[in-house]
């Protein structure tokens, strides 16, 4: 995983980032400002769970390695 704006993440979710934020307060997630660290993403992850768009994702070399869809 690389670090990611707040923006990106929320579009991950298909939300604004206004909603994301309400929805980190709610389950008590605070963020240093600035980009979000890979273990910033991890409790986001594990909270509000994966996003489709994540799981769905052939950018992503996590992902790239688990999906059956890509031949090697």
């Amino acid at each position: 995983m690389k670090l990611k704006t707040r923006q990106e993440i929320a579009q991950e979710y298909g939300i604004v980032r206004e909603t994301l934020y309400r929805k980190l307060v709610a389950v008590g997630i605070e963020l240093d400002r600035g980009l979000i660290t890979v273990s910033g993403q991890e409790k986001i992850y594990a909270v509000l769970g994966k996003p489709r768009s994540f799981k769905n994702s052939v950018h992503n070399d996590f992902i790239k390695e688990e999906d059956p869809r890509i031949a090697s």
